[in-house]
């Protein structure tokens, strides 16, 4: 097989004596044509080449088979991955790989193989990973690079000075001799990488981009907000059924909506998802001083803490204007419990539940009083009574929205099992009376315990 040893233009001048002696043992110089002229410790004859055109270099070689090309492997990078990809010629570099694969402008992260703990890539770097000293090393590295890149990406791998470029997918174990390995992976598009918040919002600014997908591209907060409240319910959904894999889905659903109402605003020059990041942390911060700044934490009482440095942030007056605050687009019973909750820190509440239910008595019978009489009446009455309905609840720690919501459940799975019945008897469900109704309503409830 054809042998050649790449070393790079720019590196002449400080090549080691193991260099030297490789391009002196080599049988004939091929230098990259330039306006300077190489001086080496030794006779040889140094041949100036164009080195632009491929197919005329490798006819240049064909009768060659112990070569050393000196060229600017930086800005002619594509030659240098040609060469690798040719079966027919093995690559053997300098022993600066720094100079060879990157140039010092590109910032690079080197990860030890030897360490217990392997450091996550740095995506925006080029990572070389050394100390690869036998296959237990380099299956470890593999199965660390796996979690963060697609095994589609492409590595360089130095083995003995040798230098070869393979799929991850491909990277196997190979020839004990040839140990110790390093591994080099250069910067990956955003579609290679894993787990990135970089490169996902790489991805949705392609989307949004003239490449992209028309629907994203014609997306306004205003458009988006249906399918974010659609996504949030889907998380809560997920959560409620405990299933750990859809939850992993639609937590991926709701960053995508985050993601593009980011994406809008840096097309409008108005923020980016780090400014979102940063906004949160420094309030998270701000909020608990009695984890950050050793203020002491009186009690158990987090959220009192909570809502002061709150109130203070907003500039806050007078309580109601906290109650105001609250986003009017709630659910009604999670918006209900929101202003009780704010109306409890200024003392303004029952004293205990035995009182709220009372005034669940007394509004029942406000609202009876009002059935045929005014409608406008019997209205607010009817949200009176849910009011306070909601009130007892949440000072019985019980959330309204949850405990409705389950309750809806059960009637549907008792109606389920109602209609089962009937149809187990051959009747029509529309065709029979209410006291049937009862009767299997009653036998579904008690097969349903």
């Amino acid at each position: 097989m054809k042998k050649i040893f790449i070393v790079n233009i720019n590196n002449v001048g400080d090549l080691s004596l193991k260099t030297l002696n490789k391009i002196e043992n080599a049988e004939i110089i091929y230098v990259e044509k330039n306006n300077k002229k190489i001086i080496f410790p030794f006779k040889k004859s140094i041949e100036y080449i164009d080195i632009n055109n491929y197919e005329e270099l490798i006819n240049k070689f064909s009768n060659k088979e112990n070569i050393c090309l000196i060229f600017d492997t930086l800005n002619k990078n594509d030659l240098l991955d040609s060469l690798i990809e040719n079966k027919n010629i093995e690559i053997n570099i300098d022993d600066n790989i720094t100079n060879i694969l990157y140039n010092d402008l590109d910032s690079y992260k080197v990860i030890n193989a030897n360490n217990p703990s392997l450091d996550i890539p740095d995506y925006g770097s080029i990572n070389i990973f050394i100390n690869i000293n036998d296959k237990k090393d380099l299956n470890r590295v593999k199965e660390h690079l796996i979690k963060y890149f697609s095994k589609k990406i492409e590595i360089y791998v130095i083995r003995k000075e040798k230098l070869d470029k393979i799929r991850l997918k491909d990277l196997n174990d190979g020839d004990e001799a040839l140990f110790p390995i390093t591994l080099i992976i250069k910067k990956q598009d955003f579609l290679l990488i894993k787990g990135s918040l970089n490169s996902f919002m790489d991805l949705i600014a392609y989307l949004r981009s003239d490449k992209g997908c028309p629907w994203d591209r014609k997306q306004t907060h205003e458009s988006l907000k249906k399918h974010l409240l659609e996504e949030t319910y889907e998380v809560i959904d997920a959560i409620d059924r405990n299933n750990i894999e859809d939850l992993k889905e639609e937590l991926g659903d709701l960053l995508l909506q985050i993601a593009l109402h980011c994406q809008i605003e840096i097309e409008n020059s108005s923020f980016d998802e780090r400014d979102v990041i940063d906004s949160i942390s420094s309030k998270i911060i701000r909020r608990h001083p009695y984890v950050f700044d050793n203020t002491i934490l009186e009690g158990e009482d987090t959220s009192k803490v909570w809502n002061e440095v709150k109130k203070e942030e907003k500039s806050y007056t007078n309580f109601s204007q906290t109650m105001e605050s609250v986003p009017k687009v709630f659910p009604a019973l999670l918006y209900a419990n929101k202003i009780q909750s704010r109306a409890k820190n200024t003392n303004f509440d029952f004293e205990d539940y035995n009182q709220a239910l009372d005034k669940i008595h007394e509004e029942i019978n406000e609202f009876e009083n009002e059935i045929n009489n005014d409608e406008d009446n019997l209205f607010m009455e009817a949200g009176d009574l849910l009011f306070s309905v909601v009130n007892t609840l949440r000072l019985l720690d019980i959330n309204s929205e949850e405990a409705l919501k389950a309750s809806t459940n059960k009637f549907i799975l008792r109606f389920s099992m109602m209609e089962k019945l009937i149809e187990g008897d051959n009747n029509d469900i529309t065709g029979l009376k209410a006291e049937i109704l009862e009767k299997y309503w009653e036998k579904a409830k008690l097969l349903l315990k």
